[in-house]
């Protein structure tokens, strides 16, 4: 019955370590679970780090110790905030939702946190959290620089960022000049 909202968290800072601060924003521990002899378990709010990866605007967070049961990475319904890098991210890559707090599923891939939920509606909001938002419901938080999102699952989690459609085609176009440099580099030489 005790609130998760509190708990809190600020990875390392220095060489390739952003420094993101984690919070738990809403939550209740609503496990009453026994084990053999009829002893009550205890949720156990779990955190470490590891470095930004390429292509995430934070450290990667991993948060486990509040599942259901064993066997189930279910947990409790709780709130989960993270800080982010806030350089490229454009103001229309946060209205439009392309910045938003990620989890690693089971095949590595950095996608967005609330797909991994147990139920609920995936929503975006532009703004602050509110308690009234259910689950699914994910959203960032200019104001703050903060990511964040109503989930019911652990797991390593990261903000990540897509970028807009021009990034992606000067990106592209780069990779074709570099693609045809080396080419002509490659070319035979005629004699003549």
């Amino acid at each position: 019955g005790q609130s998760f909202a509190g708990i809190q968290d600020v990875g390392p800072v220095g060489a390739g370590w952003i420094g993101t601060e984690m919070a738990i924003l809403d939550g209740v521990n609503a496990t009453w679970s026994t084990i053999s002899g009829g002893r009550a378990t205890v949720q156990d709010v779990n955190t470490g780090w590891a470095e930004a990866r390429a292509g995430l605007k934070s450290d990667v967070l991993s948060l486990w110790g509040m599942q259901d049961g064993f066997g189930t990475d279910q947990g409790d319904v709780y709130v989960l905030s993270l800080s982010f890098d806030a350089g490229g991210v454009t103001a229309d890559m946060l209205a439009g939702g392309k910045v938003f707090l990620s989890y690693l599923d089971e095949h590595g891939q950095w996608v967005n946190a609330v797909d991994g939920n147990h139920g609920g509606t995936d929503r975006f909001v532009l703004g602050a959290y509110d308690p009234a938002f259910g689950l699914g419901t994910y959203g960032v938080d200019p104001v703050t620089g903060t990511a964040w999102a109503v989930l019911n699952h652990g797991s390593d989690f990261a903000v990540a960022a897509v970028p807009e459609p021009e990034t992606w085609a000067l990106l592209l176009a780069g990779l074709g000049l570099v693609g045809l440099v080396a080419r002509r580099r490659q070319a035979p030489r005629r004699i003549a």
